[in-house]
């Protein structure tokens, strides 16, 4: 870090110790002026006002309640890793933690996110207690063993620069200006309103030291790993981060709601490497690059991170292009069923049954469709291929029969998305019934081929919707295939 940003960070550090003592002598300060005001009413004046006094006896109560330091608890985000079973990796953290002179952490866990942290577990308000480190299972997945090097590094920094001791100390006073704020409001009390101006404030402050010390980290991320390996494992995990929800909701959670357990890293992997995942990723970050920079950001943008970084003098260190969760063995199956049984219960996710990825099209996606044509007949009566540019011109009447699973009128939001899967189900069952091959590959939309044709049902109707598929078109399609008059409400 230059010394320009190392004076900037150790002077909005202290500022932020600063404003942490502030806080709490207006809040202790406000609450027994609170105190004072009926004390002195009767003291002086020699009678009482009831509202009053139980506004300002409120007041001070919700004040220095909220401002009391809570206990912490720490809830275990995933499985431990030991040392003896995941020695390849405790490997690599051994050597980082060797190379900037800090302690290895006293426990390591397992993340189901694409993310890596620090803390300190134990302690008060961060003076003592054991480091803790989380690393993502899906963060592993898409780095290199040279890249993982410079997360390793990165949060070490963390350690290194002695935010894990500044940080409770920050986040304990966030904590009590929230309690102090939504206690004053619950009562609908203007004394929330000091503690709204100087919370922003507050936020603000703390929050440019936070985007500081992301930069210190990457210094010694870069100086230990190499420049190279360092941005190209803030990009690659920064990609991982916006690619793993859409993962999880779209693939995964179906495959779960419906009893069975998918490989989740190697799916993921899937994921990452379809075409129109990549385009999406693209999206998603190009709109984060055009949208304005929050003050209130706690990690500066990307893209800054990285151009720091290439200001650096160029360092190469030995490259590893070994994929990261090739540490881990071949304990992968057993750590997803860990991460299951620690949302939904052990018992839970022992009962879901493994299913490979290329087995899901018959297992799961086919009796599905079937089951939401079945409960979506009365709204496909009359449908047939041919018809659905007009269903595209106008969807009001087919929205207004849908139902959802629950047999009542779904919402409105839901429609759309409901009219897609019920049209798509339809025609992928069609096609099955023709005879045509067909996958549903993570990432990708589901693909149904004969020879050298390949047709998207679940993509039909949006594209006769924007136009991008011509009526004319699709209706000439279903002639040559002979289902223009197939009925689409009826089972196969």
């Amino acid at each position: 870090m230059s010394d320009s940003r190392s004076s900037s960070y150790t002077l909005r550090a202290i500022l932020a110790v600063v404003l942490m003592i502030v806080f709490y002598g207006l809040a202790i300060g406000i609450a027994a002026l609170l105190l004072y005001i009926p004390y002195a009413e009767w003291a002086y004046l020699h009678r009482i006002h009831g509202k009053l006094t139980l506004f300002c006896v409120i007041g001070a109560g919700i004040i220095l309640w909220s401002i009391l330091p809570r206990r912490e608890r720490f809830e275990p985000p995933g499985p431990q890793l030991k040392q003896e079973k995941y020695p390849g990796l405790f490997k690599e953290l051994t050597s980082v933690a060797k190379a900037v002179n800090q302690e290895m952490p006293a426990e390591v866990y397992l993340l189901l996110e694409a993310n890596a942290w620090v803390t300190q577990r134990g302690g008060v308000m961060g003076f003592g207690g054991r480091k803790v480190m989380g690393l993502g299972l899906p963060l592993l997945q898409v780095l290199t063993v040279s890249q993982l090097r410079a997360i390793i590094a990165h949060e070490f920094g963390h350690y290194h620069s002695g935010d894990t001791k500044l940080g409770p100390w920050v986040y304990k006073t966030r904590e009590a200006i929230g309690r102090t704020i939504l206690g004053l409001a619950e009562q609908n009390s203007i004394l929330q309103w000091p503690f709204i101006w100087y919370g922003n404030l507050f936020l603000r402050i703390t929050h440019a030291v936070s985007r500081q010390q992301e930069y210190a980290a990457d210094m010694l991320a870069a100086k230990v790993a190499g420049t190279g390996a360092t941005a190209k494992a803030l990009q690659a995990t920064q990609e991982g981060a916006v690619a793993f929800m859409p993962y999880w909701i779209e693939e995964v959670a179906p495959l779960l709601n419906a009893g069975y357990r998918p490989p989740i890293s190697d799916g993921f992997s899937m994921f990452l490497e379809e075409a129109l995942t990549r385009k999406n990723i693209a999206r998603l970050l190009d709109e984060e690059k055009a949208s304005p920079k929050d003050p209130y950001d706690t990690h500066p943008p990307i893209e800054d991170r990285i151009r720091a970084i290439e200001k650096l003098p160029a360092r190469s260190q030995e490259v590893d292009k070994a994929k990261a969760v090739s540490l881990l063995g071949d304990h992968i199956p057993e750590l997803e069923l860990q991460f299951l049984s620690l949302q939904g219960g052990t018992s839970e996710a022992q009962a879901l049954k493994p299913l490979k990825w290329e087995d899901v099209e018959i297992t799961v996606y086919l009796p599905g469709w079937r089951k939401l044509v079945q409960g979506q007949k009365e709204a496909l009566s009359g449908i047939t291929p041919s018809v659905l540019p007009e269903l595209a011109r106008d969807m009001t009447q087919f929205k207004s029969r849908l139902k959802a699973p629950d047999g009542r009128g779904p919402d409105a939001e839901d429609l759309t998305g409901l009219s897609f899967a019920t049209v798509g189900s339809s025609l992928a069952l069609v096609f099955h019934e023709m005879g045509w091959g067909f996958h549903v590959r993570p990432g990708a939309n589901v693909s149904f081929r004969s020879g050298d044709q390949d047709i998207e049902p679940f993509t039909i109707l949006p594209m006769l919707i924007s136009d991008e598929l011509k009526g004319d078109e699709w209706k000439g399609m279903v002639a040559s295939l002979g289902i223009s008059a197939t009925p689409l409400w009826e089972l196969r």
